[in-house]
């Protein structure tokens, strides 16, 4: 969150962006919701990659994360952008981006993007 004040303090009027990328376990670490939190306070451009497989930590996400679903935890945080999508086709994952980062850049505060990876594709390839 640091990186995204400094850019908008050292860099005024450009549309500088931070990605912050991680998996759906990580979520449940304080420093997630600490992060999510000050930029939603400060409106800070920030993306939040979650790439969700549907196993947090070597469980499963529902033992991991309340109510089985990172985006439905978000849904009460102010200025925040929350967008679902199937990690696995990129054309909607390139919508879902292009409209996070356009979220950001538009001055609105921080987005979230929770992207699906479907284990069963694994099989498929097997």
């Amino acid at each position: 969150m640091g990186c995204a004040d400094a850019c908008r303090i050292l860099h005024p009027g450009e549309d500088r962006l931070v990605l912050v990328s991680s998996g759906e376990g990580a979520t449940s670490e304080g420093e997630f919701w600490e992060s999510i939190n000050q930029a939603c306070l400060y409106r800070l451009p920030v993306i939040f990659l979650i790439q969700d497989n549907g196993w947090a930590i070597s469980v499963p996400v529902e033992s991991q994360t309340p109510g089985g679903s990172i985006s439905k935890l978000m849904a009460g945080f102010p200025d925040l952008l929350t967008i679902e999508v199937d990690g696995t086709d990129l054309t909607s994952s390139y919508r879902a981006m292009s409209a996070a980062a356009a979220w950001c850049r538009e001055g609105h505060g921080p987005s979230l993007v929770h992207a699906h990876w479907r284990p069963a594709l694994l099989t498929l390839l097997q």
